[in-house]
Formats: structure tokens, sequence, C-alpha cells
């Protein structure tokens, strides 16, 4: 659009361009000489008024068949350029005809020519003799004549092999670079290159090079990566014709770092199933895990990767980490577990970073993400269960380890999912488990039991366990998971109960191990010996616990299968008879069996007395039930005379039992030295005699001094009974029937009767009245109590004995010390022992 003065008239340059591929060049002006400029114009009436004006065609680069052949003028003014603003620059042939025409720059047209004040590219047909003019509004300003133009242009290719280039911090490179002429002139080629980096300085070797046309030039590009060169830039090279400052070129080369850029994507943490969580159960076992990638356009070497857990600033510790070799183009993935038993209950930040030696950018090394830990609080009653019992130095080729679990609580606690580890220091999941199946409850006041064989433990202690967790040789037994292997071991070990959420319940430390964990104060309990069995410390009703060997230092040694009878006293009311031998000791004992109704219960040392089988034959005859449990191996061995009186009460109907085992090692007790027998449920004789002639002689006339007592009352007799079936059990390894013992036997019993001189002193005491019982049974009560007993004494102890050890393994016999403190503080102590030249009692008193 243009606007005409108040006089009527514009005068102004218009730029007109042609492209070969316009439908309308093709086929208007590529066979013409000619064109024309049509101008339209609306008047003051508003007619549209048309003018035009006829232009020669100039082909410049064979764009026409029939023009002229053309060529151009290209300059930069050297007089002062302020003065030439807005003018125009024109080019005359010798006959004074403006032949081109240019509005020097800076002109604001967006023509693609460099805005250089003074610059002016002119095209005309190719002569000599030409005059160039510059005009402004006052008239000609420039003048110069003899200006020769010819056919042809100014050209140049600039191109770089190397589009992409990556340099460390400090390096120096050489980038080649090509340079052609291809115009038709010689050229002079002017370069320079820039970089939006200060960190990487760039300059080149030769920037003003002439060529010849079609001539190559080699040049060379320096940069130089300073110390803090880390990010990617692009290396501009531009370059020029100086003799056509409009002909420009550029090459463009991407520099980045050569160094590797780690960043950590995401953390995640995830449960036990898996599952993405952000809070958790205290004792929860989870998995921190992080993507880490590496950005750069190297690999990563030697990349550490950190995993901490942080409750401030302040307070931050590493919970695990990882290396890699390398990390390229693919991502790793490194997680680790984080056991939460070892935290409080609070929130806490898990951060993941990484590193290497050198990157382009630490600042995206590391991600957070945070987890609320939460506690379940444990039930008072269930801090109070504990382990009571441990069997670990089983006998060979017996595998009856086991361990017993008490309740001392008045609730039932349901420890489903509670499991004993050998391993407490170890995280959740890597620790060896012995796992509670679900619905497992402890009831109150009770105990449970896990052996690694049921069948074993059973033979041993004459019941089944209730939980088998190694062989499976019982379907009457229920079965615990087992993840890993626990084995006691036989040196020193670590056992503890925990929870689901891997709190310690209890913990025991045995043997030679060091120990510092958790749940356990000072020294180790003492190792056993084999076939022994740890056994925890009662007060009463309570067993001890003050997380110490204490609790287990017992004042007896607990053998495999042993019974332990708590000391028990019996306020009773009965009937009471006391005796001794030789006086008086057959008459009341076979009164006794006579008045039997139904039952006999004898446990026995030995029995070879005639009279006393005799007895027993005829109650068997009669219809009574009789139970007899003898000492398989007697000091001397098992008589020929026992052999035969057992067989033959066994061939009336006896149920005779052998306390004895294949190994002698392997025996509940030293000895089975009882001397007891209950009658019909309701009366106990018990003493110091075996059942021989030497202990219950027929006649009073010679015999060993020995005791006894009869009480009748159904409390006492019960107690006894107890002990009896508990001693008794065909289900032990230990008791066997005496048919497979003994096998075939011939017997000739002997009925005679032994008469000496020993004249009778004394005749049974009978009392019938309340009375304070107190039942010793060794090895369960016999010193602890015995000793109680000798140190309540205010005025008298007499004592009659066949021996007292003065020495025993871990020293002074300890009933001999009570002894000597009840005389040093008052009370009269005589003491009675058998004299046997003959015999070897070094050691005794």
């Amino acid at each position: 659009n243009a606007t005409t003065d108040n006089k009527g008239k514009w005068s102004g340059t218009v730029t007109l361009r042609f492209k070969k591929n316009y439908l309308e060049y093709k086929e208007s002006i590529w066979n013409g000489s000619k064109a024309y400029v049509v101008v339209k114009y609306r008047s003051n009436c508003g007619k549209t008024e048309t003018v035009f004006q006829p232009v020669n065609l100039l082909d410049m680069d064979d764009s026409t068949r029939n023009g002229l052949p053309g060529g151009y003028k290209v300059d930069i003014l050297e007089k002062d350029v302020t003065s030439y603003k807005n003018s125009m620059v024109m080019l005359k042939n010798k006959s004074g005809n403006i032949t081109g025409l240019y509005l020097l720059e800076d002109n604001h047209v967006d023509d693609g020519y460099p805005t250089i004040p003074g610059f002016y590219k002119i095209t005309s047909p190719v002569g000599i003799g030409y005059t160039l003019e510059v005009w402004n509004e006052k008239g000609i300003v420039y003048s110069v004549g003899d200006i020769t133009i010819e056919r042809g242009s100014y050209g140049f290719s600039i191109k770089c092999e190397e589009k992409e280039i990556l340099m460390k911090p400090n390096e120096r490179r050489e980038v080649s670079l090509s340079i052609m002429n291809t115009g038709n002139f010689s050229d002079t080629i002017y370069m320079y290159a820039n970089s939006s980096d200060s960190n990487l300085n760039v300059s080149i070797k030769s920037s003003t090079v002439f060529l010849y046309p079609k001539e190559i030039y080699d040049a060379a590009v320096i940069l130089q990566a300073e110390e803090d060169f880390r990010n990617s830039t692009s290396l501009y090279i531009n370059a020029f014709s100086l003799g056509d400052p409009s002909v420009r070129r550029n090459v463009s080369i991407k520099v980045a770092s050569s160094l590797p850029d780690l960043s950590i994507p995401w953390v995640k943490i995830l449960n036990e199933k898996g599952k993405e969580v952000d809070r958790c159960i205290c004792g929860e076992i989870l998995t921190i895990k992080a993507a880490v990638k590496n950005s750069g356009y190297s690999s990563a070497n030697d990349v550490t990767v950190r995993f901490y857990c942080k409750t401030s600033d302040k307070d931050c510790i590493i919970i695990g980490g990882c290396l890699y070799d390398e990390v390229g183009e693919y991502q790793k993935y490194p997680s680790i577990k984080l056991d939460t038993s070892l935290l409080h209950e609070r929130r806490y930040t898990i951060t993941v970073e990484a590193n290497c030696k050198e990157e382009i950018n630490e600042c995206n090394n590391e991600k957070s993400v945070d987890i609320l830990v939460e506690k379940i609080p444990l039930d008072a009653d269930e801090k109070r269960v504990l382990i009571t019992e441990i069997y670990y130095y089983t006998h060979a080729n017996i595998n009856n380890e086991y361990i017993t679990l008490c309740n001392p609580t008045g609730s039932a606690i349901n420890i489903t999912n509670w499991y004993l580890t050998d391993q407490p220091w170890k995280r959740f999941d890597l620790q060896n488990k012995i796992l509670f199946p679900d619905f497992t409850t402890l009831s109150p006041h009770s105990s449970i039991t896990l052996s690694f064989n049921a069948t074993a433990y059973q033979k041993e202690v004459g019941r089944l366990p209730d939980f088998e967790y190694g062989d499976n040789t019982s379907e009457d037994v229920k079965k615990c998971l087992i993840t890993g292997t626990v084995r006691l071991n036989n040196k020193g070990d670590v056992i503890a109960l925990k929870n689901r959420w891997n709190t310690t319940i209890d913990l025991v430390v045995y043997g030679d191990i060091n120990y510092t964990g958790i749940g356990w104060f000072g020294k180790p309990v003492s190792a056993v010996d084999q076939g022994e069995v740890l056994k925890r410390r009662w007060s009463g009703d309570t067993p001890v616990d003050t997380n110490t060997s204490g609790d287990w230092k017992q004042n007896r040694r607990y053998g495999v299968g042993q019974s332990d009878f708590p000391p028990t006293t019996l306020e009773i009311h009965g009937w009471f008879s006391a005796f001794v031998s030789p006086d008086c000791s057959f008459d009341v004992l076979s009164a006794e069996l006579k008045r039997t109704d139904n039952l006999v219960l004898l446990n026995v040392y030995e029995i070879t007395n005639p009279g006393l089988g005799e007895i027993l034959e005829n109650l068997l005859e009669n219809d009574k039930e009789v139970y007899i449990l003898v000492e398989g191996s007697p000091v001397g061995g098992m008589k020929d005379e026992e052999k035969r009186l057992l067989k033959r009460l066994e061939e009336k109907g006896a149920q005779v039992y052998v306390m004895a085992a294949e190994n002698k090692s392997f025996s509940r007790y030293g000895f089975n030295h009882a001397k007891y027998v209950v009658i019909d449920s309701e009366t106990l004789v018990i003493g110091s005699a075996n059942w021989d002639n030497m202990g219950f002689p027929k006649h009073g006339s010679f015999g060993n001094r020995e005791w006894g007592i009869v009480v009748k009352n159904k409390t006492l007799a019960q107690y006894f009974t107890e002990v009896f079936f508990e001693d008794c059990n065909p289900g032990r390894s230990d008791i066997l029937p005496f048919g497979d013992f003994c096998g075939g036997i011939t017997y000739n019993l002997s009925c005679d009767v032994q008469q000496r001189s020993y004249e009778k002193h004394f005749t049974p005491l009978y009392v019938t009245g309340n009375a304070t019982v107190i039942p010793i049974l060794s090895p369960d009560t016999s010193r602890h109590t015995l000793m109680d007993i000798i140190e309540s004494a205010k005025e008298s102890i007499y004592v009659e004995q066949l021996c007292i050890h003065l020495e025993w393994n871990d020293g002074l016999n300890p009933v001999v010390a009570s002894l000597v403190n009840a005389s040093r503080r008052g009370v009269k102590v005589k003491v009675i022992l058998n004299c046997n030249p003959d015999y070897n009692n070094r050691g005794n008193l």
C-alpha cells in the first residue's frame, strides 16, 4: 500500500522476487527476454487505473533462455556511512541509462542481505564502463566510474565432518573444517566462531583465507574446555565472503561434556508382598529399591550407591549400599533390605545417593522418600513367655533336640508366626527360624515343647512333644515351618524367641560363645554334659527371669527324661506305722501286702526275699494286679535268685519291668534306687531296705539296720502313684519288660530261712493323727529339701547312713557343710555310719 503526497505524487522502491518453481515463472519468464512491471492505483474519483513499464530480464544463473547476461556489483562504501543513510545506489551504462538500483543498507528490507551500513548489491547487464552513483534527497553524493560487470557470482561451502564432539574438563581439541570456493571469482573467506558456554573457549587457526574458484582449504577450530565445563552447548562457526558479504555460511557443532551424568529418577519402599508403601509396622522387612540413570555421554565407572535413613539433618545413618563397575545406557536398580525392628516409632526419610569420581551434574544424584514406622505394643503377658528348657547335647544318633516354652500368666497367648532362631542378630529374612503354625496358642500356666524328632523325644521323655520341627516321624504331632537350618550347637549357641515383628521375647546364651546383643547380660550359661538338659530356675510358681546365667543355675543335674517333681509339703490325716529291720520289718510289710484288695505298685532296687515273693504270688493267684519295677543293673549285676523270683511272678501275671538302657550313659538315673510300694491307692510303705533277706528278714535274729514307715492316706498314696508311673513308663527307652530283659530262665527258689543271735528290741509304732509329710525324691528335690530341713533344725539332728561322701565333684559335700554349720550354731548333731574294714572307703566319712 502507498499514499501520495499533497501534490498527488508517490515514489519509492518495491522489491520483486522470482522463483523458478512458480508456475507463472515457467510460463511467462523462462522463454522471454522482457517482463512488464504493472502498477495498479485508484484515482481520486475512485476509478482503478493501470500503468506498466517494460523491463529487460537479466539472466544471472541460466534461469532464462533469452535474458541478457547479467552480473553483480557488490561492495561496502568506504566513506562515512552515516551520510549514506536512506541513500540510493545507481549503476549507469555509457549511455547514461540506469541499469541497476539498490537502497543502501540498513534499508529495513528483508531481502536476505546483510544489514551492514553502506552495503549494496546491484544487478546489471554484463559490460564495461559503468558508473556508480549514490543519491540522496539533496542529489548525488558519491560517484565512481570505469566499473566492469562480469557474469558470475561469489560462493563457498563450509563443512565439518564432526557433528557432535565430547570433551572432558581441561581437554584441548582440534576440529577440522573444509572450505571450498564454489563461486566464479577468486575470493577471501573470513571465519569466526562463538560459544554460548563461557567454560568452552573457541578459536580458529587461520580466520581469513584466500581461495581461487574450486580451491579447497582445510582449516582447524581449536576447542579448550575449562575445569568447570559440564553442560552441552552448540558451537557456531560462521564465514562470509569478503567479495560479496551477502554470501554467508555457517556450520554448527554440538559440544557436550564426555562425563557421565548420574541421577536417581525414583525411590520406592516395598513391603514383604512387594507392594509400595509409605508406612509399616516396626519389625517388617522392607525393600528399598531405586533407579540409577546415566544421562551422560559416557559410562560412569566405579559407581557407589548408598542408602541413608534420616530422622533429622543431624541424625543420618547408612543402612546399605552397593557398587557397580559401570553404569551405562541402561538403568540400574539397586535395592537393600531394611529391618525395621531396629527403628523407633516415628517418621523416617530414606535417601538414595549415587556417586562416581567425576560427572556433569551432582545436584541430581539423590532422591528421598518418607516412611512412617508404627509399633504394635507387646501385651504385658506376651513379654512374660519364656524359654524354660533347652536340650542341645543329645545322645549319639538320637536327634532329640528340644526346647520348651512356658506361659506363666493367667491368660492364653496367641503365638502364631512367633519363631525361634539361633541367629537373632541377623536381619529377619536372613535368620534361620522355627516358625509356629497358624492358630498356635499357649494356654494359661502351661508349657509346650518343640522337638527335632518326636519319636526320639517320646522314647526319652515318655510322651510326645507338642511340635516337631526337623524329622517327620509322627502324624500325631503338629509340624513347625523351618526356614534355613536350626540345629543347636553342642559347644555354645544363642536361642531366641521372637514374635512376628522380630521383637525378642526371650533369649538364652549358653556354652562357649560371646554374645553382646539385646536380651542378655553377662556371661553365658555354663555348658552341660551330653544327655543333660538346661533348665530354668523357678521361684514358687514363677520362672526366674533376669536375662542372666543365674536364671539357669541349678543345684542338681537334669538328665534328659528325668522327672522334675517340685518340692511338696502335704498336711494329711492318716494312720502311721513305723518299723525297723531286722526287728519287725517283715511282719509289718507282709501284713500290709496280705491286706491288698486290688492293686500293688512296687518300685524296688532289688527283690530276692522268697517270703515276700510268695505273698505276691498269692495275691496274683487271687486276681490282684501287681506292677513291679526293678533296677536292671544293680551293683554286681542282677542276682540269679532275683531273676528267678521275677520270672515266677511274671508267669503268675505280674507286670514286671526293668529300668535298663542299652547304653548305661543313656539311662535317666544312675540307679533306680527306690524302695516303696503303693497298695490299693491308699497305703504307702516306704523305707531304706531292699526287698531281700537282709532288709526284710523273716525272723528278726539277723539282717541290716533299716527303717520303714506305713502311711494310710490317699493323698500321699496318689503322690507316689504318680511317681511310680512317671518312672515305670513302657514308652521310655530305658523301661523294658522283664521277659525282654532276661529271656528264658530255669528257676529253683530257695526257701531257707536264716537265723542268728540278734535279739529284737523294737516293735512297730502305731499312730493315728495329723502330720506334715515332706516327700523327698532324688534327684528332684533331695538336695534342696534335705539341706532346708538341716538348716531349720534348732535342737538336734540324728543321722544314720551307710556312708557319706566327703567330697563331691564341685567341692565339699554341701550336706556335710550344713551339718557342721548346724553343730556350730549349737544344734546337737550325731552321725552313725557303717564300718566295714574290708571295704575301700577312701573319700568317705
